[in-house]
């Protein structure tokens, strides 16, 4: 059985995260609230699921890639949000493009969850080209 990740948010980005991951063996399961890009997912091979929380369910690994801060809060602590849903040890990665003091925020209310700040860069979208720089204090769940 293949090992699961989950994604909230799959539009541009999102779709390119998918399908490297599908590529390479992985099942994604994700979630957006956009219709369309939940059956782009599905034809990709990709799990739609009904929320940020279902999306978060069995997985160890959750990228979100939203349009703002205030939707990754909301995508995280909201209702049937990925606070909701996930394990303790799931390793969330936030791919969107937020402010510094957001993810602090976020981070702080999680409450001694591990937090990931990435930056990530890629292109173009058809080949597997992905480069990460990682910050933030180093904390892992006991």
């Amino acid at each position: 059985m293949a090992e699961r990740v989950g994604i909230v948010g799959v539009g541009l980005m999102g779709q390119a995260f998918a399908h490297h991951l599908l590529r390479a063996g992985f099942a994604v399961q994700g979630f957006d609230v956009d219709a369309k890009r939940m059956d782009e997912l599905a034809k990709r091979g990709g799990i739609p699921v009904d929320s940020p929380a279902a999306a978060a369910r069995g997985v160890r690994w959750l990228l979100t890639s939203l349009p703002t801060s205030e939707i990754v809060r909301d995508a995280v602590l909201g209702p049937e949000g990925i606070a909701e849903g996930a394990a303790a040890g799931t390793i969330l990665a936030d791919a969107t493009t937020s402010r510094p003091q957001d993810s602090e925020r976020l981070g702080a209310e999680l409450a001694g969850g591990f937090r990931d700040e990435s930056e990530l860069f890629a292109g173009p979208f058809v080949e597997p080209l992905l480069s990460a720089i990682r910050g933030g204090r180093e904390q892992r769940p006991a």
